[in-house]
């Protein structure tokens, strides 16, 4: 029986292709029975995955449990600002992982801890060091695999969301001062309700956040 990785239409979302391998109760790397197959129209063979896998835009990895890389994608080395998928392998094994690549390389041995200790993928956030000295937030799934020979690898999928933390931040930042200025700042709609207001215009007008956004601006409850 062929070895094949069973994966959402658009080959990408992960969140989806890990529930569904849950749902079968099936590994990555196990075969699968036909019946699954059937039920599962989205199928690729283990060339395929493979292939998928080498140009896919979310970083792939293989290391050992003491951290060194054992491969990557091309992915990988770009989010961490290699030449090369093989000059980073070389660089960082020199090393290790949790001294090239962790910003905090204390925290690599609790997230490696975890994933012994807990059977499936565990998903965390880190913040990651790039070649130039540059630092990067990642989401990235991890996951423990018992290799025939007895030893153990870590396999894991990563992802840079370093844009989407600051675009996150911003508007954190920007609700703060929005909250806190002294003057009355909301947002409406084209049919004259309040969307959103700030608390000093609430306080000024006698109402909390919370009723000033039921309320029309000629002053009705809003249906």
């Amino acid at each position: 029986m062929k070895k094949i990785l069973c994966i959402d239409d658009n080959g990408l979302d992960f969140a989806k292709l890990e529930r569904f391998l849950s749902e079968q109760g099936i590994s990555w790397d196990e075969c699968v029975t036909d019946d699954t197959l059937r039920r599962n129209p989205f199928r690729y063979t283990e060339p395929e995955c493979l292939d998928l896998i080498e140009h896919a835009p979310i970083g792939f990895f293989r290391s050992t449990v003491d951290g060194k890389f054992i491969s990557a994608n091309p992915a990988v080395s770009r989010m961490l600002k290699y030449a090369s998928t093989e000059e980073m392998i070389i660089l960082v094994n020199r090393t290790g992982i949790a001294e090239a690549v962790y910003v905090d390389s204390a925290h690599r041995r609790e997230v490696v801890e975890s994933v012994l200790s807990h059977e499936g993928w565990r998903i965390f956030e880190e913040r990651f060091r790039c070649k130039d000295g540059s630092v990067i937030t990642c989401n990235f799934h991890l996951q423990a695999y018992g290799m025939e020979s007895g030893s153990v690898e870590l396999h894991g999928f990563v992802e840079n969301i370093t844009e989407r933390k600051l675009v996150e931040e911003s508007l954190l930042l920007n609700k703060l001062i929005i909250d806190n200025t002294s003057l009355g700042i909301f947002r409406g709609s084209s049919d004259a309700r309040i969307l959103s207001a700030n608390k000093y215009w609430a306080k000024v007008l006698g109402y909390t956040v919370e009723e000033l956004c039921t309320m029309s601006f000629f002053g009705s409850f809003v249906n």
